[in-house]
């Protein structure tokens, strides 16, 4: 986000005041070639703003305004404007939470974490009492590497709302970061017992368990896994959102809350015609097409959202998703692969990028992938088990012995791992194939007893 005027400082002088409030200069955008649905509003906000400035309006008249046109810049994610008129909003109305809360939210947004975390802790010092700031600020102090303040913030949190499924799941990360996997998975049990819905959690819970050597639970887990992440209700930026698509979006939102899927459906489609430009619109009724199966109707409004937010990370996810139900896997693994640059950390998406490749004909690409990922997650020897999987396919004998031998290390039980080595030792004319054999039938591998004899 570009800020370079919005350093330029414009001091107005309130009549009948000895004090000078100091306000950022905005550079408002050019909103001729946008659509009417958009333009009007944002015209009327922004002559109604000029025309208090002209006439040396003040205080909190002034700073209301500052502040409706700064919502309306930040749904239609004109951030830079929205982010000083937001400011000059703070300035003029002091003593609100609201200002600086939508400021957090717009830099958490565009990934300043230190600007989020600093106006985040100014609104939780004007109004202590919004639950929602305590636990954005936890996730942010997670994301700065405060551990010890996010612990803090998402345990207060619990104090106040004992319910707040997103509370549980930062404290288990925060375990599971530490090793304390017993302590992780069992307060990612209790988020997903409070939130079902948040089926992204069960990944997570998985390889917790397989820390814990409890691979039955790992199992039933790893089968329950989906894309829904641990969410919360938060007021303030839901009647931000509302404006953005206006009462349709509002209507197809409770629609889709009740259950009413075509109903939903139907005002999100309504809405994107009355707000072509709002990239969220577009994306949620995309999503909501996919999640129903519908992807051929589902794959034009996500494109439509990207070509309007080219960056936005779950849209790429949403699209590539799309893309590879309907079979296109080469569309698909560039979208994913643009989503990776803004979140190469995403270990999720890099395993889903691979399993993409490898049925796209390309299983060399695919096992570097899982590479990727086994380099934050070494002990993982699912992940070890997929690569041997893509290995196999690119017929890399030497890389898929030294993956075998990784996954005896990391799990001495593995029999078949075991059993797999002996027939490469086989395959290399090495007398160490029994000794892999034997391994792999003391662990149970009734075939492994077969090859010994043969051998023997």
């Amino acid at each position: 986000m570009n800020r370079g005027c919005a350093l330029c400082v414009l001091v107005l002088l309130f009549a009948g005041s000895a004090t000078a409030v100091d306000l950022l200069e905005v550079e408002h955008p050019d909103v001729g070639g946008m659509e009417d649905a958009v333009r009007q509003p944002l015209s009327a906000s922004r002559s109604a703003l000029e025309t208090l400035l002209s006439a040396g309006g003040e205080g909190e008249g002034l700073g209301r305004a500052f502040g409706d046109l700064g919502e309306l810049y930040l749904v239609y994610d004109l951030t830079e404007a929205a982010a000083a008129c937001l400011e000059n909003a703070s300035r003029l109305l002091p003593s609100e939470a609201r200002w600086p809360y939508l400021l957090g939210s717009l830099f958490e947004h565009e990934r300043e974490i230190e600007r989020a975390r600093l106006a985040y802790e100014r609104a939780l010092r004007l109004d202590p009492d919004y639950l929602v700031t305590v636990l954005r600020l936890g996730r942010i102090y997670e994301l700065s590497g405060l551990e010890a303040a996010a612990g803090r913030a998402f345990k207060e949190a619990l104090q106040r709302d004992p319910g707040s499924a997103f509370a549980h799941a930062g404290l288990a990360r925060l375990a599971n970061d530490a090793g304390r996997f017993e302590e992780a998975v069992a307060a990612w049990e209790r988020a997903l017992a409070l939130q079902p819905q948040a089926t992204a959690l069960h990944y997570s819970v998985a390889l917790a368990y397989r820390e814990l050597g409890r691979f039955d639970e790992a199992r039933e887990h790893l089968s329950q896994r989906g894309e829904n992440k641990v969410q919360f209700q938060d007021p303030i930026t839901d009647e931000v959102k509302l404006r953005a698509g206006g009462a349709l979006a509002f209507l197809a939102a409770r629609a889709l809350e009740a259950g009413e899927t075509e109903v939903g459906i139907e005002r999100l489609r309504q809405a994107v015609v009355a707000s072509p430009s709002s990239a969220r619109i577009w994306g949620r009724l995309g999503d909501v097409l996919a999640d129903e199966g519908r992807f051929e109707e589902a794959i034009d409004p996500l494109r439509r959202a990207i070509e309007l937010q080219p960056d936005s990370v779950p849209l790429l996810v949403s699209s590539a998703r799309v893309l590879v139900e309907l079979g296109r896997g080469s569309e698909a693994i560039v979208y994913m692969r643009r989503a990776l640059t803004q979140v190469p950390e995403y270990q999720e998406l890099r395993v889903q990028l691979a399993a993409t490749l490898a049925r796209n004909g390309e299983p060399i690409a695919a096992a570097d992938e899982i590479g990727i990922v086994l380099q934050a997650q070494p002990q993982d020897t699912r992940l070890r088990w997929i690569r041997v999987s893509y290995l196999v396919g690119a017929s890399l004998p030497r890389e898929l012995r030294a993956e075998l031998e990784e996954i005896v290390r990391y799990d001495p039980s593995d029999a078949g791992a075991h059993f797999r080595l002996g027939n490469l030792a086989i395959e290399a004319g090495e007398e160490c194939a029994m000794k892999w054999f034997r391994q792999a039938s003391e662990h149970g591998y009734a075939l492994a007893q077969f090859n010994l004899g043969t051998m023997y």
